[in-house]
């Protein structure tokens, strides 16, 4: 078995929500962080995450747009790596933009520690 630490990308604009989710996750997860969407896109090409937990709202470029040029991309990785959606807005119609542009999973700001742990665990397993 792959015995290394997963690596997450983490596209959040806002630098105190990644540190919630640093302090969270990196026990178990190594977490890159980019500060909006068009960084994600390069971090994608050039790290090869496991998943990409990505904001909707980004300067810059938004999650949905950063999503779709991802998953438009020709590698393997692309269309399977899981992206998971986080949100303040967590209405019927932006869970429905967010499966559209091919995330995975739709969370709602703000984040409990534990769903964030369960989720990710569902998509790419845990090191336990």
């Amino acid at each position: 078995a792959d015995r290394r630490r997963k690596v997450i990308l983490v596209a959040e604009d806002v630098e105190t929500n990644f540190k919630l989710l640093e302090a969270a996750l990196s026990k178990e997860y190594v977490l890159r962080w980019v500060p909006n969407g068009q960084e994600a896109v390069l971090s994608f090409v050039r790290e090869r995450p496991d998943l990409i937990l990505m904001d909707i709202r980004m300067p810059v470029m938004s999650g949905l747009e950063a999503a779709r040029q991802i998953r438009a991309m020709s590698r393997t990785d692309a269309q399977t790596v899981p992206i998971i959606a986080m949100t303040a807005n967590a209405y019927e119609e932006d869970v429905s933009q967010s499966l559209a542009a091919g995330m995975n999973a739709h969370l709602a700001k703000p984040i409990e520690p534990q769903v964030i742990l369960d989720t990710l665990a569902e998509y790419i397993g845990s090191k336990n």
